[in-house]
């Protein structure tokens, strides 16, 4: 089913309203990446920052939880598990010698609410057997007396619905929620023993995200029919438990799915501001992908603009303001260079292949790549290269395993390109004489992006420095001390 477009003001929402919540992320220093509003299951708003766009896929860190509390639902609602199961019932084989009366009370529930009973969250995420090391960390609480945010309990429900079926978390939605929504892209990464990563590891475009709040927002409702029983909802999408959080981390917890402040309206969200959130008094869906580190103030947003706007009934139509409305949202881009061309720059430049005085990383760590279940590709820089266009230059990528091209808008916007690593995004601009700067992101499956910047010396050589551009969950973890370049055939 393809999802009808409308003006917003046809579905009683007011586009100023969302131009003012536009605004009020780019005055606040919040990086978005898409946005798409449903009202009365009709898209009114939707927009991508370039270079971003509607297909490529985004990692939504735990925002997977909430698919993966659905996949638990249907398993149940099949007979083929139920919530008051016992994990040491599921797990008889990789229980710990001795078996405390805490673990042995943990049951399903437990793990859809975060209230396993753990102190600490199990830090074994790539370890071939972290389900005997989650099972043997220690309970210190009554399971249901205590929440903690545990991903690890999360993964653990992907294990279980494994044990019961078969099937594997991504494969087992396929045919009960992926395709009767028409979500086709979807993947899934996964933990070192093969199971799906239901904590964190799922990549999604944003249609694809909407169409799934939507269902969830019709209690498991699609095209007029019945998927998944109301009363899971009804669970899933209200307070459980309290969770004693700040502000919209403190108002309740679910089905791995979060209440939030607004009366009424839950949200799915993940890392770096990954949202999806719904609002039944207003019958509306709200979907924003991003790169933010303080997720509230994207919330904060959506609560002082975008709630506002939403009247009941529809509102006077206007074609200019309309008009306006769409180009604004069409033309929406992450932080775009100035355009810079410098003939006498490019000549210092054009055709040089420079090598490493010293061994480099790959260069997917060069960009601090990072993302659910993902691993660097390929081995160490061998050579860099670069040559221009008109508005662009090319940097030619060689490394142990692999060898490819990325196009650099040097006109003030970015350019997108697939290699057999994986799709990137560049632009660049000159710093001054002799600097060049280059911002690249990997799109598709990560979060990652740096600027690297090149500045020529006198003696031909140049030095390569490089800042992490997103927050990213090992922002820091790789700090890179400028590396000496050399062009090649030069001692």
């Amino acid at each position: 089913m393809e999802l009808q477009r409308v003006t917003p003001e046809s579905v009683g929402v007011r586009s100023q309203g969302i131009l003012s919540f536009l605004k009020a992320l780019k005055s606040r220093g919040l990086e978005a990446h898409s946005l798409m509003i449903l009202r009365h299951g009709k898209v009114c708003a939707e927009g991508w920052w370039r270079p971003y766009g509607p297909r490529v896929a985004h990692p939504i860190f735990s925002f997977s939880k909430s698919f993966t509390s659905t996949a638990i639902g249907f398993a149940e609602q099949e007979g083929l598990l139920k919530l008051e199961e016992r994990v040491v019932d599921i797990f008889p084989d990789l229980l710990p010698e001795t078996v405390s009366d805490n673990l042995r009370e943990m049951n399903l529930y437990h793990l859809l609410t975060m209230t396993c009973g753990h102190d600490t969250e199990e830090p074994s995420w790539d370890h071939p057997d972290w389900i005997r090391r989650f099972l043997a960390h220690p309970v210190i609480h009554k399971p249901g007396a205590h929440f903690l945010y545990n991903t690890q309990g999360t993964n653990l429900l992907a294990a279980v619905l494994y044990r019961k079926t078969g099937e594997h978390l991504l494969d087992y939605l396929r045919p009960r929620l992926l395709e009767p929504l028409g979500i086709t892209g979807a993947t899934c990464a996964k933990l070192s023993d093969g199971t799906d990563m239901g904590g964190g590891g799922f990549c999604v475009c944003t249609e694809d995200l909407a169409r799934f709040m939507q269902f969830v927002l019709q209690k498991g409702l699609w095209e007029g029919k019945r998927l998944l029983n109301d009363r899971w909802f009804r669970c899933a999408c209200t307070k459980q438990v309290e969770n004693y959080g700040e502000k919209d981390w403190g108002r309740g917890y679910g089905f791995q799915f979060w209440q939030c402040t607004p009366w009424g309206v839950f949200r799915a969200d993940g890392a770096f501001g990954q949202f999806g959130i719904a609002i039944p008094q207003k019958d509306a869906v709200v979907v924003i992908t991003s790169a933010v580190e303080m997720m509230q103030k994207v919330l904060d947003c959506v609560w002082e603009f975008l709630l506002p706007a939403m009247d009941d009934g529809s509102l006077p139509g206007d074609d200019a303001a309309a008009a306006r409305f769409r180009r604004k949202l069409s033309h929406l881009e992450i932080h775009p260079f100035p355009a810079s061309c410098s003939g006498s720059n490019e000549a210092l430049f054009q055709g040089k292949e420079l090598i490493p005085e010293k061994p480099l990383c790959g260069f997917d760590q060069l960009i601090g790549i990072v993302g659910p279940g993902l691993v660097e590709f390929g081995g160490p820089l061998t050579s860099l290269g670069f040559s221009f266009g008109l508005g662009e230059m090319t940097l030619s990528v060689k490394q142990e395993g692999a060898e490819f091209s990325l196009p650099v808008g040097m006109d003030g916007h970015f350019r997108t390109t697939e290699t057999p690593v994986g799709d990137y995004a560049a632009q660049g601009r000159w710093r001054s004489h002799g600097v060049l700067e280059i911002e690249v992101r990997r799109l598709g499956v990560s979060l990652s992006g740096a600027r690297l910047l090149f500045r020529l010396a006198a003696d031909g050589s140049m030095k390569l420095e490089r800042d992490d551009i997103l927050p990213c969950e090992n922002s820091g973890s790789f700090s890179m001390e400028p590396v000496v370049l050399r062009e090649a055939g030069r001692n």
